[in-house]
């Protein structure tokens, strides 16, 4: 990436490479585990003669991560599945965030350890599931618009994301069903000043409803519900500002389909709802408008 502006000119040229491999074991017709390992690494040619880096940078930043999964899933009836997983993941900076970091500064990589705990059932024309999660991370990535002019890429000190996932499916007919999904979180710094504070731009609830239709092979359609709770403004991690409220949007789509071709109309934000999904506080709150309601028309064809 390299961008010109008051004569500067940055760049970084980014490889990853990486290597996974499973294993999934059935110890009985009930009761299976998987277990998984991946070793990746990067490799960042940084260059940055702008203005703000003097001298120029000019790094070359490898990283390399190994990193596990464990998971059990035992079926407790022949309508319901207990499902456990402990996977630890992390994430290397994107080019982006390298380049928009404070000059000098070198982003470590993000890594943590989650855990799962799932129920799934089906009974009737119904599937659901309910979920238990943590997530602990290190270094996470964030943005901060309150750094310099601009805002930065930082790594944030340790932080856990933990919290509870429903999910709801039915059939209400041959053509028609009814999905539902509810999440909340509670994402909070666990060390550091910022100990026991909200991590800002994060919704502490999410909630999404579906209504779709099949009328036949060809045709079907959903009108459906996105809505999130509160949450502090991007950049207030000190929690010092009144939450952003919440919002709603409700979106339509219909599709037409057959062997060659197919053709899709989406409406989004129906209602014309004003609203921002990205509210920044460096000192002052910055708004990021919302599109009100927009049409999306796709085709595909099959050759």
């Amino acid at each position: 990436k390299e961008n010109y502006f008051w004569c500067q000119a940055r760049a970084n040229d980014q490889d990853v490479t990486s290597l996974y491999a499973q294993v999934v074991y059935p110890f009985s017709e009930k009761l299976s585990i998987t277990a998984g390992v991946r070793k990746a690494e990067i490799d960042n040619e940084i260059s940055d003669t702008s203005s703000y880096s003097s001298p120029a940078i000019a790094l070359n930043v490898d990283d390399s991560v190994t990193v596990a999964e464990i998971g059990l899933r035992y079926e407790v009836s022949a309508n319901g599945v207990f499902v456990l997983r402990r996977d630890e993941n992390f994430r290397f900076a994107k080019i982006n965030e390298f380049t928009g970091t404070i000059p000098g500064n070198i982003l470590k990589t993000q890594e943590g350890v989650s855990w799962e705990m799932a129920y799934q059932g089906r009974r009737d024309g119904v599937n659901y599931e309910v979920q238990l999660y943590r997530m602990d991370l290190e270094n996470e990535f964030f943005f901060d618009p309150s750094i310099g002019l601009w805002g930065s890429s930082v790594n944030l000190d340790e932080s856990v994301h933990q919290g509870l996932s429903l999910e709801y499916n039915r059939e209400l007919g041959h053509s028609s069903y009814v999905a539902l999904n509810y999440v909340y979180t509670d994402a909070t710094f666990n060390s550091g000043g910022l100990d026991g504070k909200k991590i800002s731009g994060v919704a502490d609830r999410q909630l999404g409803a579906r209504l779709g239709f099949e009328w036949n092979e060809h045709w079907n359609a959903y009108a459906e519900l996105v809505a999130l709770g509160d949450k502090y403004a991007q950049g207030d991690n000190s929690n010092a500002s009144v939450k952003e409220s919440g919002y709603g949007v409700l979106n339509m789509s219909m599709v037409y389909k057959n062997k060659s071709y197919d053709v899709a109309l989406r409406i989004n934000n129906i209602l014309d709802k004003e609203y921002s999904e990205f509210v920044a506080d460096s000192g002052t709150r910055g708004f990021q408008p919302s599109p009100e309601r927009n049409f999306v028309v796709t085709a595909g064809m099959k050759f």
